[in-house]
């Protein structure tokens, strides 16, 4: 079955600690992820839910442990399953 559980990963320990935020994206696979860098957030995109496809974004904090959705004011995204493309430039 599908999970949607949230996993970090310590490079100084090479060890995983599941996080257990309270609010998070529903379970799907095909999705994509990414790390941006600037923010210090991890960003998942896509996939697919109960198979639909999802133009969800929703971005990580560790630091609070926290996912929070992020709705796209200007236009729909694409749905997207497998890949992802980002850059600095344009994000939030």
């Amino acid at each position: 079955g599908l999970h949607d559980d949230t996993w970090v990963f310590d490079v100084r320990t090479h060890s995983w600690t599941e996080m257990n935020p309270t609010n998070k994206p529903s379970p799907r696979v095909y999705h994509t992820m990414v790390y941006d860098e600037k923010h210090d957030k991890t960003l998942l995109f896509g996939g697919n839910i109960s198979n639909e496809p999802s133009d969800e974004l929703w971005e990580y904090d560790y630091e609070k442990n926290t996912w929070t959705e992020i709705k796209n004011k200007a236009k729909q995204l694409y749905t997207s399953m497998w890949h992802l493309a980002y850059h600095v430039l344009f994000s939030h």
